[in-house]
């Protein structure tokens, strides 16, 4: 616009009949209008067919077991997260020891990324997706024994605990969908799981806080996120089961049609026809 106006005045000064010339227009405008157009109408289309592409991700048993054992293992993380230093003050912990709780949470978590990547070379043969559920089941019994916690000893033990396991589960988030999906719908996968385990990420903290404010006590909150991440663990477990039984499967079928193709091949000048077509149901009856 300031640009169009000093055009204006530059021509109305110089010009002898003092006739106001027209604004400048660019020629280029609408065309850079309809461009911009057509990059959002090409993104809002990259958005539904990614989308879609994420929807068939749902139609997996074990990707939807997945899910349900991730919004567990949300409730089993925050509950602890959120309730830990007022618990604490309801135990009569001085304020001061309070401030070094949070301090061996934060000192826990960074433990727990240096002893991931210390042993990230021996873990790696071991299943992310087996890896996670040990976490979990870990995380929630500590959760579970942080009941029996009632001084400041206990309590920095048990939280230092929660964390290092907490770290190990959040850093293996990533890995497990690029288990789950395969590394083309790895991204789809991971953003998937993260929006269910939204669900008790929000949710998880405010039932707890109805059930202390109901009871007073923080023993039925505890209850609810160790339970929480055993249940996780268990579900994790049986996907792992799933996978390797359908690997153990997968694995049979394959040897049995090596097995009954080379059967089906073998030299039938030394082998009747008979000998050679019961040789070939027998392999077939064994698979």
């Amino acid at each position: 616009q300031l640009e169009r106006r000093n055009l204006q005045d530059s021509d109305s000064s110089t010009s002898d009949e003092g006739a106001r010339t027209e604004p400048h227009v660019a020629p280029n405008d609408e065309l850079a209008v309809l461009s911009n157009c057509g990059k959002l109408v090409n993104g809002f289309r990259a958005f539904f067919e990614d989308f879609k592409q994420g929807a068939k991700l749902y139609r997996d048993i074990d990707f939807m077991l997945t899910g349900v054992a991730y919004n567990f293992y949300a409730m089993s993380n925050w509950i602890p997260f959120v309730f830990m230093a007022h618990r604490a003050e309801k135990l009569s912990i001085p304020q001061k020891d309070v401030y070094l709780l949070i301090t061996v949470l934060g000192a826990g978590t960074t433990i727990g990324a240096i002893l991931l990547v210390i042993f990230s070379e021996k873990l790696k043969k071991i299943s992310a997706i087996v890896q996670q559920s040990v976490t979990l089941f870990v995380m929630g019994g500590v959760v579970l024994i942080g009941l029996t916690s009632t001084n400041i000893t206990a309590l920095m033990v048990n939280v230092g605990l929660f964390a290092v396991a907490s770290t190990w589960a959040l850093v293996l988030c990533g890995p497990v969908p690029l288990e789950l999906a395969g590394k083309d719908r790895a991204g789809q996968a991971y953003a998937q799981l993260y929006f269910l385990s939204t669900i008790s990420m929000l949710g998880g903290p405010v039932l707890a806080g109805y059930l202390y404010d109901v009871t007073s006590a923080y023993t039925l909150p505890y209850l609810l996120g160790g339970i929480s991440g055993v249940i996780s663990g268990l579900l994790l477990a049986t996907v792992a089961w799933r996978r390797k039984r359908a690997a153990s499967n997968t694995l049979a079928k394959n040897n049995c049609h090596k097995k009954t193709t080379t059967v089906a091949r073998s030299s039938v000048k030394t082998v009747s026809l008979s000998d050679h077509n019961t040789s070939l149901k027998i392999a077939q009856t064994e698979c």
